[in-house]
């Protein structure tokens, strides 16, 4: 009787051990977090959406052919840090996930994560932690006397406003020009312009368009603008 007295009890312990020991570590996570620089916190964060962009890439559902893992690493590092450097065609290598992919990862590199994440947070909650306001402001490279906030809405809203007006009047061109798929290529060099990533999913960028002044009219202004706002 008192051996399944016993018995009971340490399985009760096990039970909530667990819970305790999973919280322990999340509370040591969330003071380690605190804790650290907002430099600090900028690098992690470039690094972990980095390798995150590199395990998906790596599956093998988003390659359209063979790709290795120093050139998929290499694409998500290019992509996520808007170089537009690359060593395969993104849009003959990779099918229309790994592609997003690229997209995300250049959309995140050009706003940066920290911006991305905080205004998610400020729709959901309308605060910021102050570690994270700071890490804005270090991204930024704001002076002290200004909020955050205000410059993260504005920053977001103009991005958005200029990404889809490009969009739509690349969709127009591209439509005339006959291109494949010309609202997901509209939609793909918009971004890639305005966030300077020099990205493109035609294997010889846009050589075949450099007597078409709308397009090149276009993809100038994306990027003088997508320049000009970060």
């Amino acid at each position: 009787m008192f051996q399944d007295s016993d018995e009971s009890d340490g399985a009760e312990q096990t039970e909530t051990g667990k819970p305790r020991s999973l919280r322990a570590r999340t509370i040591r996570l969330r003071a380690a977090l605190l804790h650290t620089t907002p430099a600090r916190l900028l690098l992690l964060g470039y690094l972990s959406y980095i390798l995150l962009g590199w395990l998906l890439l790596s599956l093998p559902f988003p390659q359209d052919t063979a790709i290795s893992a120093v050139d998929t690493l290499f694409i998500a590092t290019s992509a996520a840090s808007t170089t537009g450097l690359v060593s395969v065609d993104p849009g003959s290598s990779y099918t229309f996930f790994g592609e997003l992919v690229i997209l995300l990862l250049i959309q995140l590199g050009g706003l940066g994560y920290m911006t991305v994440g905080s205004f998610i947070l400020m729709t959901a909650q309308d605060r910021m932690s102050k570690l994270r306001r700071e890490a804005t402001k270090n991204a930024f490279n704001l002076p002290e006397n200004i909020r955050p906030k205000p410059v993260i809405r504005s920053v977001i809203r103009f991005t958005l406003i200029c990404e889809a007006f490009g969009a739509a009047i690349l969709f127009v061109f591209f439509r005339q020009q006959e291109v494949e798929n010309p609202l997901w290529s509209a939609i793909f060099h918009s971004i890639s312009a305005f966030c300077t990533a020099g990205f493109s999913l035609f294997s010889n960028s846009f050589q075949g368009f450099y007597a078409h002044p709308g397009i090149t009219l276009t993809i100038s202004a994306l990027s003088i603008l997508g320049a000009w706002a970060f």
